[in-house]
């Protein structure tokens, strides 16, 4: 397994951090307010539905845009799969080390040129048409 998967998820956190705080002002505040709703959702493990508790999720959101000033202007880490770390952008590399060991990883620029980091368990491979 990896050698240290805690540091790996740590590092991969951190480069999704770094996007966020430098692409959070590319939204319409409401579309920024209603996605960060989402995320203090799926970071706080609150079932859909539930109500969200409004003090604390205010809290939350000034402490996290408090982290995206202190981050915005980091390099994006190497993850740390060798001596030397792996570029957060070489996929290939990335997954030539993660797949064996039953996970996945992506990376790319997506809408607005935003960066995004995806770990996840890998469930199933397939390959079609080559």
């Amino acid at each position: 397994m990896v050698e240290n998967l805690s540091a790996l998820i740590d590092t991969v956190q951190k480069n999704c951090t770094i996007a966020d705080a430098r692409h959070a002002r590319d939204m319409t505040m409401c579309t920024f307010l209603l996605e960060m709703r989402e995320y203090y959702r799926w970071e706080m493990e609150i079932p859909y539905g539930a109500r969200l508790p409004r003090d604390e999720l205010g809290d939350w959101l000034n402490a996290r845009e408090s982290l995206w000033d202190a981050v915005e202007e980091e390099d994006f880490a190497p993850l740390p799969l060798n001596p030397a770390g792996i570029d957060p952008f070489a996929a290939d590399d990335i997954n030539r080390a993660l797949i064996p060991q039953g996970l996945v990883y992506s990376s790319g620029l997506g809408h607005f040129r935003k960066p995004h980091f995806v770990l996840a368990e890998l469930k199933r491979a397939e390959m079609r048409e080559g």
